[in-house]
């Protein structure tokens, strides 16, 4: 599949009656599920390398063509890396948005250490490090995503948008077009009559909380709060049982991004957007030339039963040194093609 979106998106690129791209869910229970992790006990650095590429060749092109993406169900994993660049992004009352895989023993990558960190305040970090979700109403709040409707009304506005004739490739005047049909369809509706989620009706705590800049500073401050609030016990239970290798990379490697997002602003940024998937890359590199991962997605995914054998098993044994060890610059010694260096010619 990934091959032959790449070769829709050069056909999109070169063809000059394409005005805008239209991304949705095959289905009606979900945009991506995730179902994607499973294919990472297997994956290969030759995979992960066209895949980051072909996610900021759409970021680029849809600068040109504008780029409309329904989520409507859950959204997680690669189809996240496909499509939270897009101009415009339609939620529902049934999206629910999250980036799950610590719990595996991974990294949340696709450039998530970009567009978790657009999130207000230490919520993008929370979600890295626990897999906590987000329903539509945090997603327009924070600006992940532009418009709402009801579920049941995604068939109209798919064919407003698959109908819509626009006689010049002006993006200024595409754009409009489109801001037209989806103001049309989507004016009535509001997101604010949609539930919060957990993790955002406690902000100021979770910013408290995952501000700390260690994982032990974290763990210790959700420890007290569990004392108030069963909630953050759950979020503490999670960090502690996903891999330690994982949580403890995340976490460094959402710190290390955090200066580039807030330089670039909260509206999407190329500049950005290439700096995640170029030190993601290097992290992906690493993650897969160790077990972890594999373990994880066997017995949490395909034999689901098993507690996964991580190394080293506890957070307290991930050494400083060696955290920072997945973040150095690759050689011909990790990977045959070195460096993943992104452009946008």
């Amino acid at each position: 599949m990934l091959h032959r979106l790449i070769e829709v998106i050069r056909q999109i690129e070169s063809d000059p009656t394409v005005r805008f791209v239209l991304l949705r869910g095959a289905g009606e229970k979900a945009f991506c599920a995730g179902g994607d992790l499973k294919d990472v006990a297997g994956a290969q650095v030759d995979f992960i390398r066209p895949e980051y590429k072909l996610d900021f060749d759409i970021a680029w092109l849809n600068l040109k063509k504008p780029f409309v993406s329904v989520w409507n169900g859950f959204v997680m994993g690669g189809g996240v890396g496909l499509s939270h660049a897009s101009r415009y992004i339609v939620v529902t009352e049934k999206t629910v948005f999250a980036m799950p895989e610590t719990k595996i023993g991974f990294i949340p990558d696709v450039a998530a250490s970009y567009f978790l960190n657009r999130l207000p305040g230490f919520i993008g970090t929370a979600m890295a490090l626990t897999g906590e979700r987000l329903l539509s109403s945090d997603l327009i709040s924070a600006g992940l995503a532009t418009h709402y409707v009801p579920s049941h009304e995604v068939g109209e506005i798919i064919l407003a948008l698959t109908s819509i004739k626009i006689p010049s490739g002006d993006v200024a005047e595409v754009r409009h077009s489109l801001e037209g049909v989806l103001h049309r369809l989507t004016e009535r509706f509001d997101s604010g009559g949609q539930p919060m989620s957990d993790i955002l009706r406690r902000r100021k705590v979770v910013d408290r909380v995952f501000g700390a800049s260690t994982l032990a500073l974290i763990l210790q401050s959700l420890e007290k709060e569990a004392a108030l609030d069963p909630y953050f016990k759950d979020l503490a239970h999670r960090i502690r049982s996903y891999g330690p290798t994982a949580v403890s990379v995340t976490l460094r490697m959402m710190r290390k991004m955090q200066d580039v997002v807030r330089r670039c602003g909260a509206s999407h940024s190329l500049e950005a957007h290439k700096a995640a998937l170029e030190m993601e890359y290097r992290i992906m590199v690493r993650m897969l030339s160790r077990n972890d991962t594999k373990e994880g997605v066997v017995c949490l995914l395909i034999e689901k039963g098993r507690r996964p054998q991580f190394d080293p098993r506890t957070i307290e044994a991930v050494s400083d040194e060696f955290i920072e060890s997945f973040f150095h610059p690759l050689t011909e010694r990790d990977h045959l093609q070195g460096e993943l260096r992104l452009t946008s010619d």
